[in-house]
């Protein structure tokens, strides 16, 4: 049996392959090497999958996943994996191999992920041919789920949201400013809080003040990242990820405003990740 993961900050959907079909999908919480040990990824995997199957009919893990951007952070998820799948050999591939696989397939294009974080490539059909840094929630990750709450943080403190917002906001998270900042200064999981407010911008996507953020945030991610890449108003831009996918419409606006075309919006990349291994590496998957 061989598995696919797909794992972001937030979530992992896990693909269960026998002759070339899916058998069965799991889901874990997301494992990213920057602030997950191999313990925390153990303890999941056995919550998750002690009565799914028999680790020991694994025969190869093909893991991508958020953070997994050097030998030594893939090496933490290399451990947890030979620990856990005794029989299994692994490969550990950073998560934006698999937005370009899962969007471009053999083809050349830009390939982006705006989830809970954010990042770009671009990508020959083959192989990533320039990948443009990604510095996490602190310095980067501008048009992701954490960057929308960062933006929707300030504009409440800073009194710029409108009143009906504030109300709304109010009465469906009931956080103080207290409760707020010591999550962002006291508690883990800094990323997975902020994008929590992404959800907000969903429930109130047709408010103007919303739309004209939601925008901003796009705009950065464009003349931050797109941009930067070679020839990349001849390439489609593609996107994988609930932030990309839930407002692609205003996506599209940007995309105009940049002159460039934009691609698919995937919100879960696993199933054309999965069709790509199949497809392409078939002889691989029994």
């Amino acid at each position: 049996m061989v598995i696919i993961a797909d794992s972001g900050s937030t979530k992992a959907d896990w693909k269960l392959i026998s002759n070339n079909k899916v058998v069965k999908t799991i889901r874990t919480m997301g494992f990213n090497p920057f602030f997950h040990t191999e313990k925390i990824i153990v303890d999941e995997l056995t919550k998750c999958f002690q009565n799914e199957l028999d680790v020991n009919d694994v025969s190869k893990v093909h893991f991508y996943g958020a953070g997994c951007s050097s030998e030594d952070r893939n090496q933490i998820i290399q451990t947890a994996l030979t620990s856990f799948f005794p029989n299994s050999k692994n490969e550990v591939y950073h998560d934006i191999l698999a937005s370009a696989r899962a969007t471009c397939g053999n083809n050349p294009g830009i390939a982006c992920i705006l989830g809970t974080g954010s990042n770009s490539c671009a990508y020959d059909g083959i192989d990533i041919t320039d990948n443009l840094p990604s510095l996490g929630f602190m310095l980067g990750d501008e048009g992701s789920g954490s960057s929308f709450g960062k933006l929707l943080i300030r504009k409440i403190f800073y009194r710029e949201l409108s009143e009906d917002l504030l109300q709304l906001f109010n009465s469906k998270y009931k956080l103080s400013k207290e409760d707020i900042l010591d999550s962002l200064y006291n508690k883990p999981h800094v990323n997975v809080f902020l994008s929590k407010f992404s959800e907000f911008y969903s429930e109130n996507q047709n408010h103007p003040q919303i739309k004209k953020m939601v925008k901003t945030v796009f705009t950065e991610f464009f003349e931050c990242h797109i941009v930067k890449y070679k020839n990349h108003d001849t390439y489609p831009i593609h996107f994988v990820g609930s932030i990309g996918f839930i407002f692609r419409p205003i996506l599209e606006d940007v995309a105009k405003d940049f002159k460039v075309n934009l691609g698919v919006t995937i919100k879960n990349p696993i199933d054309s990740l999965v069709n790509f291994h199949i497809n392409t590496f078939s002889e691989n998957l029994i």
